[in-house]
């Protein structure tokens, strides 16, 4: 059965490539090497050129050209919930396993976005715990950081207000059938 790793894009302020899409692309590396159909699907920054999907593979293609596998680039998103929705659109279209790599922050509530979206035969995993034996003292160092920190409360934030989200999506659109 394929592998299908979806590689979530990590957006910065200037538009370029995070530290964190890149252990995201060598979680999936490794993860690619040991399994031999996998697929690789680049997910999320649509709206800017290039698109953070496409500065994803670029990268890929400079770093991982030795890994033989297939590659895709989803760039129609660009917030998690709307990752997640072009996620569930490639889940119909390529069946097997589907891995969703994400830093350790971001799992909580990656998690409970697939389960809302019932997207069958997924997986969130953390590149931490994928990168702990190959890069231990770079990840543990990284997880240390002030910024990693930072990263955990907005993610803690985000998960507790993620149904309240959809929530104030939804009166939104009420009102604005109600007022056109």
């Amino acid at each position: 059965m394929n592998k299908n790793i979806f590689i979530l894009y990590h957006a910065s302020k200037n538009h370029t490539l995070t530290y964190d899409c890149i252990l995201r692309m060598e979680a999936a590396a490794l993860y690619a090497t040991k399994n031999q159909n996998a697929h690789i699907f680049f997910v999320g920054g649509g709206g800017k050129n290039p698109s953070g999907a496409q500065q994803m593979r670029i990268y890929w293609n400079q770093h991982f050209s030795s890994i033989n596998t297939a590659t895709k680039v989803c760039d129609n998103s660009n917030t998690s919930i709307s990752n997640i929705e072009e996620i569930q659109k490639n889940v119909t279209m390529y069946p097997g396993h589907h891995i969703i790599m994400t830093n350790a922050y971001h799992v909580p509530r990656i998690q409970k976005m697939m389960k809302k979206y019932h997207i069958p035969h997924s997986i969130v995993i953390a590149v931490e715990d994928i990168l702990l034996n190959n890069k231990k003292r770079e990840i543990v160092r990284y997880k240390k950081s002030y910024r990693y920190k930072m990263k955990q409360c907005k993610e803690f934030i985000l998960s507790q207000l993620f149904f309240c989200e959809s929530f104030f999506r939804f009166i939104r659109r009420i009102l604005y059938r109600i007022w056109k």
